[in-house]
């Protein structure tokens, strides 16, 4: 199992695809994000310049989304900001376009255990534009910007799992990952970076996940040998997998 983790970690931290340029906010020294020199070129070509210290950060960050969607240059559009893992860099930013400009975000994984040692799980829908009918954790999502990484848990443990995470005992924290990869975004040009929160619960006897919001096609409860040899088969998504991994072992 040890092989198969490490194989999982090598995935999830990989470089960029191609040559990225340094994204710098307002004089840091620390770039905030980066994109590929032919996306900055296309919004040059469009009239439209990065400008590190604009006078209205906000306003600026969402023209530029908006002319990344019009030259076909974001992810799927959400019309959701979420929040920028990063000190230098804006608080937040469109999801549709974190990738195209390599901006660290923030999800939220929760691992619920029955009170036997089995792992709720959730497949995810077909719909899914990421990683469709794959299992998960039983519930993960990224952090809105006008979240807290708590507040986050405690949306998604209701949308897709129809639980109150207050309801559900001590929380534990952990394990905490980043993740670092090429992804599709923007024609091939996109870099995810994010960091994972995890937190672990017990889910009491006789509370059956119920989803709300439509994104996933069905729970199940897997024992930790079964968990292992789905991983090794291909079924879960990466960064369950890897998270999975680490609880189990």
């Amino acid at each position: 199992m040890h092989a198969m983790l490490k194989e999982l970690d090598a995935r999830a931290d990989q470089a960029p695809a191609q040559a990225r340029s340094p994204l710098h906010w307002a004089g840091a020294e620390t770039p905030w994000g980066s994109a590929p020199p032919v996306v900055l070129e296309q919004l040059a070509a469009s009239g439209l310049v990065l400008q590190p210290a604009a006078p209205d950060p906000a306003a600026h960050l969402t023209e530029l989304a908006a002319r990344l969607r019009a030259l076909g240059l974001s992810g799927r559009w959400r019309d959701e900001a979420v929040r920028v893992a990063h000190p230098a860099g804006p608080v937040a930013i469109e999801r549709g376009c974190a990738r195209v400009l390599g901006v660290p975000t923030l999800a939220v994984h929760l691992i619920g255990w029955s009170p036997d040692g089995r792992l709720w799980l959730q497949q995810r829908a077909a719909s899914k534009a990421e990683d469709p009918n794959l299992w998960d954790t039983l519930v993960g999502g990224m952090v809105s910007a006008a979240e807290r990484p708590r507040e986050a848990l405690v949306r998604e443990t209701w949308e897709e799992a129809g639980l109150q995470l207050a309801e559900l005992g001590p929380v534990r924290v952990g394990p905490e990952l980043f993740s670092r990869r090429p992804v599709s975004d923007a024609q091939g040009l996109g870099y995810l970076q994010e960091r994972l929160l995890t937190a672990q619960v017990t889910v009491p006897p006789g509370r059956v996940p119920q989803n709300q919001d439509g994104e996933v096609r069905a729970f199940a409860l897997w024992t930790p040998d079964e968990v292992r040899a789905g991983i090794a088969r291909g079924e879960f998504t990466l960064d369950a997998a890897r998270l999975l991994l680490r609880v189990i072992d």
